[in-house]
Formats: structure tokens, sequence, C-alpha cells
């Protein structure tokens, strides 16, 4: 029996994730760019030059997946973004981070230096389940 893709190599969604994050790092519109600059470096080196022109940007964003994730995908990283900011100013001392696309919250944030070590749990957890324990920290547990 063949091996599952995911067990070998990245998830379609954390590729198409990463996808859309950097396309909207180069976004004209303010409205749709983000700042993960580290997203266009995860591309393979020909789809980085194709998102480099925005017709074909514009093209691959349409075809990756259906209508209205691109903007859902930009809502979720600012978010996120967000979250993990205001973590930083209110003393916490370790973020974990969960979720697809090759986050690269950890790398590209100014304040993640403030963290003493931002981890992605899914590394230490694949296949588990999350859930927010009674003390609001992110735990990890088998089936």
């Amino acid at each position: 029996m063949a091996g599952r893709r995911i067990e070998a190599t990245a998830s379609r969604t954390a590729e198409i994730t990463c996808g859309y994050r950097a396309a909207s790092s180069m976004e004209d519109n303010l409205l749709y760019r983000t700042d993960d600059w580290v997203a266009k470096l995860l591309l393979p080196r020909k789809l980085q030059l194709l998102f480099r022109i925005p017709f074909s940007r514009t093209l691959m964003i349409r075809m990756l997946g259906p209508r209205g994730m691109y903007e859902w995908v930009i809502a979720r990283t600012r978010y996120v973004d967000a979250v993990f900011a205001r973590a930083a100013t209110r003393g916490f001392t370790q973020v974990l981070l969960l979720g697809a696309g090759f986050d690269s919250r950890a790398i590209r944030s100014r304040i993640a230096k403030r963290f003493t070590r931002p981890l992605d749990i899914r590394r230490y957890c694949a296949g588990a389940k999350a859930s927010w324990s009674a003390s609001k920290v992110m735990a990890c547990f088998s089936e």
C-alpha cells in the first residue's frame, strides 16, 4: 500500500496557502498586502518568477483555489499576525504555531525575538488533534 502524500511531502493545502501569502506580499493594493516576505522564498524558483508578473500572479490566484479563498487567507494571516503581536506585548514568553501553509511568523516577525522560543508544534504532533486547555494554552494530544 502506497504511503499517503502528507507523510512524504507538504500537503497541497500548505502549498496553496503559502502561494496565496506569497502573492499577497507582492500586492500593490494595501488592502490585500501582507508582509509575509518569507513565503515568496519558499516557492519554487519558477513560481517566484511567475508571481512577480501581476497578470500571471492574478491568474495563479484564480487557479489555485475556490473564489474567495485568497481573501480568506489574507484575512487569516492578518488576524493571526495581530494575535501574535498582541501576545508579545502582554508578556507571553512562548507561542505555539498551528496551521497550514509553511507558517513563517516566527521568522518574519520583528517581535518574535521577544519570545524565548517560538515553536511550530505541527513538527512534534503530526496527526494529532489540538484543543484549548482550561489555562488557554494550546495542548496537543494523540487520538
